[in-house]
């Protein structure tokens, strides 16, 4: 007995004898057992006129399964018409598919239907549908006569349908109980009445595509697969266009074109379904203020909770923008083994940006006191979606953890000490306080404005600095909320803030129990800010004193509840200190990034320099003390991200690398020699920048305190 393994088993390579051989098996007795059946005709010799021999024989055998294909030796490219990827076989009247043996009676074993590079008329299809009462797959390529369909009724079976490289000028699919449905090169699609709907593809039908999504939310309710292809002007704003799927597991667009004005935008595509795992776009462009780039593919995987959503879509992202962007000679140090492959990206993702766009401005930053006025900084920041790291989704953050805050600090420190220093001051100081402590309508107001509004913190005064319990700024109750009086000194982003976080006394005379912390707006009547402070580094990061004289502020201004403010104050020191501690990295790697290329370069005695002894031990021990830091840092996020917050651990992760990034910058001098003593190079901005960590956030002496403290209590 021959099985049907051996039929799908031999293709006709060998066509003579692979013709004698069937005709053997006709002539005898045996009986094929077949499930699957293929047919393959040369159109180049005489084997076509088999055809209808192979075709009634597999009817005659039952066979579930059945594929024609007549091109599968010599296929003819015509690339002026199609493209180098379109077979257009020259098929005359006589290749015609007989479907007459379709309707002489049923065929009801059939199940699935192949049929590429065959001609077959739409009246040959839907004839074919309503005698094979069992056909539950139809698939038609490459077939120039189909230019219209009508697939219609209960009684038709088909439950996936694909149709591609056809002439359709239209098709007409109503009442049946399809479950897929791809086509391509379609002039109209009616579709209507399809409940059991799950998957469609609408491939190369550019002016059909809006309409029809227009009529998702209507029609299919249970759609969990989707895919288009779009041109540029329908893909604009598409993510707004696409209606909520709720069912909607897959979503796939290709050639879309498009200009994406926010990198990690794309991740709105999620608010499509709340079940969206993985969306798929192909031949995207990104573009910014200042810069673009192209994307051949960018697939998201999601998982499985909400949470990780646009998480997973920020590391994506920035992965494939830096494929795009290799060769720039720009030297990324993420070998980190604290990192998964998807934190890598992200850092490699955040240091790309900020070496392109923040580093060129940092000599002038320092230089003038200011930001640069040709680009605004902060919106390139906010576009790039840094402002709310640890903002949750629902409010416009990316909804990531303390890891990633830490890498985002420490890339943007590498390019510039003082944006790192405004950015961390408004991302973790001011809107990390209002994610953590803030009321639901707190949050409403404040935090979807995180990437166009600057926030701050303000706690030391002129006469209380470590000992901030000892303030003077007085918070008196009257009707309806607060009245400020006093003055803020050291306030980082003071002058051109928005929105402030300020502690407080309700309480003269309770101590640390009388601290209430509020949100102060710009413009408040009674609030004001006095000149810029003039500092030895970190230039450019506006820092101020504020001064409140009869400030009235509203009750609802509160942040968490009144007299609870040192616990919002110390909570919010914890993780102050630990991202904070991201931004003597950047400086340690900013210091190797200029001392590397020059050691290599710089020539005495015959030599590089970087081939002394001396030389080389100081850049090992300026390698070992970031990564040390870098571990220590990591580690201490990790733990916070998991809900483990230490006191002792983020007081002493910014010790260490405070410490360790003045020592480096010295070093770094020191290997320049006279160069690194004049402003030329940027050693001497990376020592005076690097200086304000050893003071800010609770000075050296104030954490060795806090350590030694802890270590007691245990």
């Amino acid at each position: 007995m021959v099985t049907g393994e051996e039929y799908l088993d031999r293709i006709i390579r060998e066509r003579p004898k692979f013709v004698n051989w069937v005709n053997k098996v006709l002539q005898s007795h045996q009986t094929p057992v077949l499930n699957k059946f293929r047919i393959y005709c040369d159109l180049h010799d005489s084997f076509h006129s088999e055809l209808n021999k192979w075709l009634k024989y597999a009817f005659d055998k039952r066979v579930q399964k059945l594929e024609v294909n007549l091109s599968h030796h010599g296929p003819i490219y015509n690339e002026s018409r199609h493209g180098p990827n379109f077979y257009r076989i020259p098929i005359t009247e006589s290749y015609v598919f007989p479907s007459t043996i379709f309707a002489q009676r049923s065929w009801n074993s059939l199940k699935e239907l192949i049929l590429r590079h065959v001609l077959v008329s739409g009246s040959a299809v839907e004839c074919l549908l309503y005698n094979c009462n069992n056909l539950e797959s139809l698939a038609v390529h490459c077939s120039e006569d189909l230019t219209s369909l009508k697939v219609c009724g209960p009684s038709i079976a088909l439950q996936h349908l694909e149709i591609r490289f056809c002439p359709l000028d239209t098709i007409i699919i109503s009442d049946v109980n399809l479950i897929s449905l791809k086509i391509g090169k379609t002039r109209a699609l009616v579709l209507k009445n399809a409940p059991k709907l799950v998957h469609i593809g609408i491939l190369s039908c550019n002016h059909i595509v809006e309409d029809f999504v227009c009529k998702l939310s209507c029609h299919f309710s249970k759609l969990e697969l989707l895919s288009l292809i779009l041109d540029p002007n329908q893909a604009r704003g598409f993510d707004r266009k696409l209606p909520q799927q709720p069912a909607l597991k897959q979503l796939s667009l290709q050639l879309v074109l498009v200009q994406v004005e926010r990198m990690f935008g794309l991740t709105s595509f999620f608010r499509v379904s709340p079940n969206l795992e993985k969306f798929v776009f192909k031949r995207l462009k990104i573009c910014g203020d200042n810069w673009s780039c192209n994307l051949d593919t960018v697939t998201v995987e999601a998982a499985v909770t909400n949470e990780a959503r646009r998480a997973i879509g920020v590391r994506s992202i920035a992965s494939a923008f830096l494929r795009r962007q290799k060769g720039s000679g720009f030297a990324a140090f993420s070998n980190s083994p604290l990192f998964d492959d998807t934190r890598k990206q992200f850092k490699e993702g955040v240091a790309r940006f900020a070496q392109e766009h923040i580093a060129p401005h940092a000599s002038t930053i320092d230089k003038t006191n200011y930001f640069p006025k040709e680009v605004n900084l902060w919106k390139l920041m906010g576009d790039f979606g840094l402002h709310g790291i640890t903002v949750p989704e629902e409010y416009g953050g990316l909804g990531l953890g303390y890891v990633e805050h830490c890498i985002a600090m420490e890339e943007i420190s590498r390019a510039s000490g003082s944006v790192a220093l405004s950015y961390g001051a408004h991302s973790n100081l001011c809107i990390n306080q209002l994610v953590r402590n803030g009321t639901i309508v707190q949050k409403e107001k404040y935090l979807p404005k995180v990437s166009e509004h600057v926030g701050a913190l303000a706690m030391s005064e002129p006469n209380a600095g470590s000992d901030v319990v000892s303030m003077k700024c007085r918070a008196d109750r009257v009707e309806g909320g607060y009245v400020l009086n006093g003055n803020k000194m050291w306030c980082t982003n003071g002058p051109v803030a928005q929105t402030l976080v300020v502690y407080a006394k309700t309480d003269t005379v309770a101590r640390s129990k009388g601290i209430t912390a509020f949100i102060i707006e710009k413009g408040m009547p009674g609030f004001s800010t006095a000149q810029k402070l003039d500092k030895l580094g970190m230039r450019g990061s506006d820092t101020c004193e504020l001064v409140f004289e009869n400030c009235f502020v509203p009750e609802e201004n509160v942040l968490g509840q009144e007299g609870k403010g040192v616990y919002v104050m110390m909570s919010g020191l914890d993780l102050e200190r630990l991202v904070l501690a991201g931004g003597p990295l950047g400086l340690m790697q900013a210091c190797l990034d200029i001392v590397l290329p020059y050691i290599r370069q710089r020539e005495q005695f015959g030599r590089p320099i970087g081939e002394f002894q001396l030389i080389q031990g100081k850049i090992a021990d300026m390698y070992t003390s970031l990564q040390s830091s870098r571990s220590y840092v990591y580690s201490v996020a990790m733990d916070c991200d998991n809900g483990k917050v230490d006191p002792k651990d983020c007081a002493g992760v910014i010790l260490c690398s405070a410490e360790r990034a003045t020592q480096v910058a010295l070093q770094a001098i020191q290997c320049l020699g006279g160069n690194g003593y004049i402003n030329e190079y940027a050693t001497g901005r990376l020592l005076r920048d690097a200086k304000l960590y050893e003071i800010g956030a609770g000075t050296s002496e104030i954490r060795r305190l806090i350590i030694g403290r802890e270590l007691l209590r245990e």
